[in-house]
């Protein structure tokens, strides 16, 4: 049960929450990043945390987690199987009961069902978080069926962006509640050194992002700019097909694939553009970051995010979707015009205020406090 603060940490809040917090891992990926950075502003303010995974005998977290953060592996597994992931109901079912959260939320589109059809007929408080765009990662037609009966049974949705509202029915838009990714903010406030006519994307080096649109639209131009070069960023699992890209168009001497870094914010700040090719997003985080660290950022309008973080001309740069001569057009403006650049990353800090981690955890508890309370999401 929730009980009253006697102290304060971070914001004062009167009561104090138990809360649970259901997911398939914490492994690498951007919702279990998202996770380890809420769980620790909320643990700072005294809420009692519990993260519970559903597969493996184990309870690992790849991201650090405050140290009264609780992990705990339910031993179940989400499986393509839909027979052998409801068979695992009833353990999660027990373990959460015995936990006696004031919420639970789960992260994750299975994970989520899960959660919630183990929780049925129990009272309590619930909250699913649906991580990507429906539209563009649609799931077999039971798990579909299942997605629709459970999010319309859970007290409160949410959802990275407005945009993916539309895909749910009208019962579940009543109670979605739209609250974007935290993002971190630079390290400094001192501006960063511009590299040397350098654009930078970074991302997993998965189709859905697009690189290889980037590097067609670029081979477009770079005769043209012969002292510019593309860095791309990110995890190599989908290396091949980027790599397979950059020699079809002979750009090799300009397109560099990097690998990945521990020091993001270090490449993004010294970039004088900052590319989001993507095809669709759940929520562009690293787009955020980008405009954080002062950088012009160039952008796909794909669904969904972009439109919504970005005002054309005005703190970005904004082309049609998936059309490389578009993105080209884009390059061309950008690398053409020194002045829009620096126009664009000056304004771009602003904009990132809006998802840093305290306003983003505030925004969750606020939710939480309304359930807790039993009052609706609206």
């Amino acid at each position: 049960m929730a009980r009253v603060a006697t102290g304060t940490v971070g914001q004062s809040r009167a009561t104090l929450m138990k809360i649970a917090i259901v997911i398939s891992s914490m492994g690498s990926g951007g919702a279990q990043r998202v996770v380890s950075k809420l769980v620790r502003a909320w643990a700072e303010q005294g809420h009692q945390v519990t993260i519970v995974t559903l597969n493996g005998a184990e309870a690992v977290s790849f991201f650090a987690l405050p140290p009264n953060v609780t992990l705990i592996a339910a031993n179940t597994h989400i499986s393509k199987s839909l027979v052998k992931s409801l068979r695992s109901l009833r353990n999660l079912r027990h373990l959460l009961l015995g936990l006696q959260p004031d919420i639970t939320l789960s992260f994750i589109h299975k994970a989520n069902i899960l959660m919630i059809l183990a929780l049925l007929g129990t009272g309590l408080k619930t909250i699913v978080s649906e991580r990507n765009d429906p539209f563009r990662q649609p799931l077999s037609a039971v798990w579909t069926r299942l997605r629709h009966f459970a999010y319309a049974r859970a007290s409160a949705v949410v959802l990275q962006t407005s945009d993916v509202k539309r895909y749910f029915s009208a019962k579940v838009q009543a109670k979605s509640v739209v609250i974007a990714n935290p993002i971190e903010a630079p390290a400094t406030d001192v501006p960063y050194s511009k590299s040397n006519n350098t654009i930078v994307a970074m991302g997993r080096l998965h189709p859905q992002k697009g690189f290889d649109l980037l590097v067609a639209a670029f081979a477009k131009i770079a005769s043209d700019y012969p002292n510019w070069s593309v860095n791309i960023w990110g995890k190599t699992p989908y290396r091949a097909h980027v790599a397979d890209a950059i020699a079809a168009h002979a750009m090799g001497a300009q397109i560099t694939i990097c690998g990945e870094t521990a020091a993001p914010f270090e490449k993004l700040g010294q970039a004088d553009i900052f590319v989001l090719p993507s095809r669709y997003e759940g929520f562009p985080n690293v787009l955020c970051e980008a405009l954080a660290c002062g950088t012009a950022v160039l952008s796909y309008d794909c669904s969904a995010g972009p439109v919504e973080i970005i005002e054309h001309g005005v703190n970005g740069w904004l082309v049609d979707c998936q059309d490389i001569d578009a993105l080209a057009a884009g390059l061309r403006t950008l690398m053409a015009d020194a002045s829009l650049r620096q126009q664009l990353a000056t304004a771009g800090p602003a904009v990132a205020t809006a998802y840093t981690l305290p306003t983003i955890a505030e925004k969750w508890l606020t939710l939480m406090e309304r359930l807790h309370a039993g009052k609706t999401v609206q």
